[in-house]
């Protein structure tokens, strides 16, 4: 219930505005219809419009994706090793002859670390042996 006479004053013209409407809807519609055509025509070019961005979005993300993958993937198999025949086949082609030797360093730097990490996790092979002695008790 409203609490005052302006509330109840708006609530009595919101009746009677909606009852105007209702009684006189066929004419109202047959003068709103061109542009409620129009409207739903650029809605749906409107909305066309952001699908196809959001498709175009998508592809772009998934693409992004599939390239980290691939670029994951890659980066694994591609060792100092395949890197230096890759740069002796591109030398006798005649190109990339600094990259030779960053190859060749990178093999070094390799082969060095993993003699000093076997060095490191070698192990004694001969340990002393402890000698148990048994006593022959005396019978």
């Amino acid at each position: 219930m409203p609490s005052n006479q302006k509330q109840l004053l708006y609530i009595f013209l919101a009746f009677a505005a909606g009852f105007a409407v209702g009684s006189n809807w066929p004419e109202i519609k047959k003068k709103v219809e061109p542009f409620l055509n129009a409207g739903s025509q650029k809605f749906g070019d409107l909305y066309a419009y952001l699908m196809q961005l959001m498709s175009e979005q998508k592809e772009n993300f998934d693409d992004r994706m599939a390239e980290k993958k691939s670029k994951k993937e890659s980066s694994k198999k591609n060792t100092p090793q395949t890197e230096f025949v890759a740069s002796i086949a591109q030398m006798f082609a005649g190109t990339n002859k600094e990259k030779l030797s960053e190859n060749l360093v990178k093999i070094m730097k390799d082969v060095n670390s993993e003699e000093i990490k076997k060095k490191k996790t070698a192990r004694r092979k001969n340990k002393p042996q402890v000698k148990k002695v048994m006593k022959e008790s005396a019978v």
